[in-house]
């Protein structure tokens, strides 16, 4: 099963190990809408009970040029891999940049698709527990877009921990 770790009527955030010979998951939602899923895998985390915290932001709309920022989590222990993920979304013209701001890591910049948005994936190491930094970036598009983005955070497996970035996965 899922570990939910935020649920509400717009969002939801929750982790799952795969065991041997999963290949697919059927999502069904309970509200009548339309929603779009963002997956990814990360191999080289702590192998039973990987993530330490995770927050998902308010649903918004912004528009070209501006910030998509994450939310901050309360990390408990030292060296925590703080993953940021940063979905752009619309039903007009798709974007056509999302740029992760430095100090984080762009793992991964997805998209755009030809009906879609796109979808970027980044991470810092939190040297000591407490709040994690928001983490932002920068959309460009010639409309505005949705987006709700999310923060996870990952206990340190080994230090310095770095998670592989498996395959993302996207789509309505």
């Amino acid at each position: 099963g899922w570990t939910t770790i935020h649920s509400d009527t717009v969002s939801y955030l929750g982790w799952h190990i795969y065991a041997a010979g999963e290949t697919s998951y059927t999502f069904t939602g309970t509200y009548g809408y339309q929603y779009y899923i963002t997956g990814f895998c990360l191999s080289g985390n702590a192998p039973t009970s990987p993530v330490d915290v995770g927050a998902c932001s308010t649903y918004s709309i912004v528009s070209g040029g501006s910030s998509i920022t994450t939310p901050s989590v309360p990390t408990t222990l030292a060296n925590d891999f703080v993953v940021s993920v940063w979905p752009a979304d619309t039903y007009i013209r798709p974007p056509t940049a999302l740029v992760p701001q430095s100090p984080v890591v762009a793992d991964l910049t997805w998209g755009p698709t030809s009906f879609d948005g796109l979808l970027a994936i980044g991470h810092v190491t939190q040297a000591a527990a407490g709040a994690s930094p928001t983490q932002t970036a920068i959309v460009t598009c010639s409309s505005s877009v949705e987006t709700i983005c999310a923060t996870l955070a990952l206990f340190a497996n080994s230090t310095p921990l770095a998670p592989t970035l498996v395959s993302p996965i996207g789509g309505v």
